[in-house]
């Protein structure tokens, strides 16, 4: 079902006013060509598969550690070339307008492996979406630049 899956235990996120601390998952297949909606769909299948994965006692070793025990679930779609339409929902639509759940972070993204691009939401279209989950997208894409699209993973 998943072509790649790559996963760190005792993950920490710094988020203000206290970190969080779980498993983040990081989940890649492979597609010929993908849309915002195909996406969505193979993001919320990580995301139920990742739930299956994640170790027990993590909960209690983020409220051991005093953090706010949450899980990551990087879903990543591979393709060697993206249109512009979907580049553009990628960028701007809030995949949390889509699926919230406090103990989850769904992030869904895209590699364009001919322009060797990653993709991810990073450019909130309104001043209303600074108020979605806006702080914990900053930490989010943090992630996703440095571990992700720095080639350090």
């Amino acid at each position: 079902c998943f072509n790649y899956v790559a996963r760190i235990e005792d993950f920490e996120l710094p988020f203000w006013p206290v970190s969080m601390r779980g498993e983040a998952f990081f989940v890649f297949t492979e597609f010929g060509t993908i849309h915002i909606d195909p996406l969505r769909r193979f993001s919320g299948q990580a995301v139920q598969w990742a739930k299956t994965q994640v170790k027990e006692g993590a909960v209690g070793r983020a409220i051991y550690n005093f953090r706010m025990p949450t899980h990551l679930c990087f879903a990543i779609a591979l393709v060697d070339d993206l249109d512009e339409e979907t580049k553009q929902a990628i960028h701007t639509i809030n995949p949390f307008d889509h699926a919230l759940d406090l103990m989850w972070y769904e992030v869904p993204m895209v590699y364009e492996l001919n322009q060797a691009q990653l993709h991810f939401y990073d450019q909130p279209s309104g001043f209303l979406e600074n108020f979605k989950g806006e702080v914990a997208w900053r930490a989010l894409r943090k992630v996703a630049s440095e571990l992700l699209a720095g080639g350090k993973f």
